[in-house]
């Protein structure tokens, strides 16, 4: 019989492995006929290593017989950058055919359907690791074209994207190679590059003691929808082929979701300090990982007028309070989170428990718009249409997620570091919000009426004289 060979203890690359489609099919209509339970699994298997093998033989528990489709060149690339695989298609099927327990390779195209392999095997048991399918791709999976879904946690002890970069970076594996000392600290930087600015630069430039720089990969655009709205983004891959000609002492790495949590080794990582860094620090819980450095990356033009100072033409309340000025230092920290380089602006939402909600002004469909669109405030002075923007004002972004939460402001305090415009006074105006508490000056000054009209307290917090006792 054309299978008999499949179930020998030797590892017959010819026998093993199957391009034809049709051939496929009958092996796997024969495996079923003899009461075999089939298991399929894929991945690229770039730089075979332990945790591959621990892999293969882990999915072959599940069943009698383990089909492994290997990503093709093409197919890596697409997903890896164009600098992977480092080991060729026909060379991985072969160390993939050589582990034991694999019963059977074929090669995954990148031109492949969605689901082809699966479709064609439709196995009793799909062995994948947990970032390869969302809770709802596996119940469609279960549902339509398997038996189940077993889900693995990756077994190796560093990856092969890491292996890739010790190479590059000339370093041993063994830990005793690379003593860690006060002097001898590694370090890398995480950033997502969607423009080359000279904030980057900037940036760069300040962390030229870096061994490595990371750049987040088409991946992230699934897990993170603010990528993905950032349609003329550079690709990845491009802007990593800009810094290695810029930086050649440095590694630079385009990184994936699945790659991220051992591609961070040193004992720093640097990361802009923006909302998405942040996200995507959480999400994949690198703070437990390594030291996480914080460090602003967007470029602020710095006036005199966006310093706090007491508005010539406010005749109101002035308070001193130790609590307001605590609330207002919040709102400043926040502000300085903002991508706007023209103004920045941080609000806090207080309630009788406490803050409510905390905002800045910052761009959409994201916070990088002006530095890929360009920031159309570039074209009026201060003060002149600020209705044509791309950004959300800090308050008016509170106001709108609070309506979207179900969350009443009625009675609440805002804090907030400059004067509102005169489209967020309407808002905090029908908002419920009581009290107004704010630092710095506006450039225009008509929402004043609209507030004090709809019985809104505003009040100008003094950060300088000694505090109420």
């Amino acid at each position: 019989m054309f299978y008999e060979g499949l179930f020998d203890d030797a590892s017959s690359f010819d026998q093993r492995f199957v391009t034809d489609e049709t051939r496929l099919r009958e092996i796997v209509s024969a495996l079923r006929t003899l009461g075999q339970k089939i298991v399929l699994t894929s991945g690229s298997f770039d730089i075979l290593h332990e945790g591959h093998s621990r892999y293969l033989e882990a999915a072959r528990g599940f069943g009698n017989f383990l089909i492994v489709g290997v990503d093709s060149d093409a197919k890596v690339q697409a997903r890896k950058g164009r600098h992977r695989p480092a080991v060729p298609e026909m060379e991985r099927l072969r160390m993939v055919t050589h582990q034991r327990g694999v019963g059977l390779v074929t090669l995954k195209r990148e031109t492949d359907p969605k689901w082809h392999l699966i479709k064609l095997v439709r196995p009793d048991i799909l062995v994948a690791t947990a970032e390869t399918y969302t809770p709802e791709e596996i119940a469609e999976l279960e549902s339509k074209y398997c038996g189940r879904v077993e889900v693995l946690e990756r077994m190796s002890t560093v990856s092969t994207s890491a292996r890739l970069r010790r190479i590059q970076l000339g370093a041993i594996d063994s830990p005793a190679a690379r003593p860690h000392t006060p002097d001898n600290r590694d370090k890398q930087i995480l950033l997502y590059l969607p423009v080359l600015t000279s904030a980057f630069e900037s940036f760069l430039d300040r962390h030229n003691d870096a061994s490595e720089i990371l750049i987040l990969g088409r991946g992230f655009a699934d897990a993170f929808p603010v990528i993905r709205k950032d349609i003329r983004a550079l690709d990845p891959d491009r802007a990593a082929d800009y810094l290695r000609h810029s930086r050649p002492s440095t590694v630079v790495t385009v990184v994936e979701p699945a790659d991220l949590p051992d591609a961070v080794h040193a004992d720093e990582l640097t990361v802009p300090d923006d909302a998405l860094m942040r996200d995507v620090i959480e999400a994949h819980d690198l703070a437990a990982r390594t030291k996480v450095t914080f460090d602003p990356v967007f470029l602020f033009w710095d006036r005199e007028w966006s310093r706090a100072g007491r508005p010539a033409d406010h005749d109101g309340a002035v308070s001193t309070d130790e609590l307001a000025r605590e609330y207002t230092a919040l709102a400043q920290a926040l502000a300085s989170r903002s991508s706007d380089w023209w103004r920045r602006v941080g609000a806090v939402i207080v309630g009788e428990n406490g803050v409510i909600d905390e905002a800045w002004n910052h761009h959409l469909p994201t916070e990088y718009a002006p530095y890929i669109d360009g920031d159309p405030r570039n074209n009026f002075r201060r003060g002149d249409r600020a209705d044509l923007s791309t950004a959300i004002h800090a308050e008016a972004s509170l106001i709108g997620r609070a309506a979207r939460k179900g969350v009443s402001l009625e009675g609440t305090d805002l804090y907030v570091t400059t004067f509102p415009c005169p489209s967020c006074a309407r808002l905090i105006a029908e908002s419920g919000i009581r009290r107004c508490f704010f630092t710095g000056p506006y450039s225009v000054l008509e929402g004043d009426h609209v507030l004090r009209s709809a019985g809104v307290e505003l009040i100008w917090v003094d950060t300088t004289t000694p505090p109420t006792p």
